[in-house]
């Protein structure tokens, strides 16, 4: 009996909760002393190990503050939009994104853009990648924000080192000067070390005029379009199709 509170006193204090419930389920269990004591131990370890990956994996997910939870196994591939299957289960397995390589991606409003650019962003927190989402207007307005309160600097080491970056509704509304200025700072600073992932109804070849000023305009396409992977999804709106559904239903 002291052993065993020994054990599981020195399992509290190294702060191992998982593994102690595994401890105290295995007292529990009559049949236990089947097991070696290598396999007794593998189970501690592995209990602890498993919940520690989940417990990371949760706080990607939570940091990255995805628009919806979209799950890769939910995305539609039937509903037609031309979407390569092939091409998007290549982007959820992530290799993209330890290249450094940009996706753009363009279609009509209720396609969805956000819903996929989700899941590729919910499917890279669970390969162990760091990822932001944002609205463009959101991103400019913290941006904005930052400077004024002169937390610019962390907020922009944060942005750099961040390894799959969310950028959706690019291109809703025109990009002003200052704007499309910090824009290109931070493209600047992630081009060629980390991914951006660019969704807009507008097609990349139609960007240039969004921006003000067409020389910054010209960089920051330059930026995102080489080697980059672009997506352009075509069909009816996705809500419309599946509210047609719902009456016919």
């Amino acid at each position: 009996m002291t052993s065993t509170i020994t054990i599981k006193d020195s399992l509290s204090q190294l702060r191992l909760p998982r593994a102690l419930r595994e401890f105290e389920r295995q007292i529990g269990d009559p049949n236990i002393g089947e097991l070696s004591f290598e396999e007794r131990f593998s189970l501690l370890l592995d209990a602890e190990i498993v919940t520690r990956r989940s417990n990371r994996i949760e706080r990607r997910v939570r940091e990255a503050r995805f628009k919806v939870k979209a799950y890769p196994n939910e995305i539609d591939f039937n509903t037609p939009r031309s979407i390569v299957r092939g091409q998007i289960e290549n982007l959820l397995s992530s290799n993209f994104i330890t290249v450094g390589t940009n996706v753009l991606m363009d279609g009509p409003t209720g396609i969805g853009k956000t819903f996929l650019a989700c899941a590729i962003g919910m499917s890279s927190c669970y390969k162990g990648h760091s990822v932001k989402y944002f609205k463009l207007s959101q991103l400019q307005e913290l941006i904005g924000i930052s400077r004024l309160d002169g937390t610019y600097r962390q907020l922009s080491l944060k942005l750099k080192n961040t390894e799959l970056l969310i950028i959706d509704d690019f291109g809703i509304s025109p990009i002003s000067l200052g704007a499309s200025r910090e824009l290109l700072d931070l493209l600047d600073e992630r081009n060629g070390y980390h991914s951006t992932l660019i969704a807009s109804q507008i097609p990349p070849a139609s960007w240039h005029s969004l921006i003000e000023d067409q020389s910054v305009g010209d960089a920051i396409i330059d930026r995102l379009i080489h080697d980059s992977i672009l997506i352009s999804l075509e069909g009816e709106s996705m809500r419309k199709t599946r509210a047609n559904q719902r009456k016919k239903e």
